[in-house]
């Protein structure tokens, strides 16, 4: 039983990677020049994804990708609470 919350959480952290990427690589040309470089930016996007002038659609997407990151999390406790023994 172990071994289905790892595919799983396997399977929510490339659906939680691809959304966040989509969302980042759509926002990455209206940051403000002083977050432009990739060391900055890492740190400034998520205030810029939720802040009122991104849309509504990428806002939801953001949130969506961090729902699957906290799944990742418990699919890998479940995975590994049910496989010690």
């Amino acid at each position: 039983m172990g071994v289905v919350f790892a595919v799983m959480g396997f399977i929510a952290a490339i659906w939680s990677i691809a959304k966040y990427q989509i969302v980042y690589n759509s926002l990455k040309e209206s940051f403000p020049p002083q977050f432009q470089d990739p060391l900055t930016s890492r740190y400034a996007f998520p205030v810029l994804a939720l802040s009122p002038s991104t849309p509504a659609s990428l806002q939801a997407d953001y949130v969506k990708s961090l729902e699957g990151f906290c799944v990742l999390s418990l699919c890998i406790s479940l995975s590994f609470f049910l496989s010690s023994k």
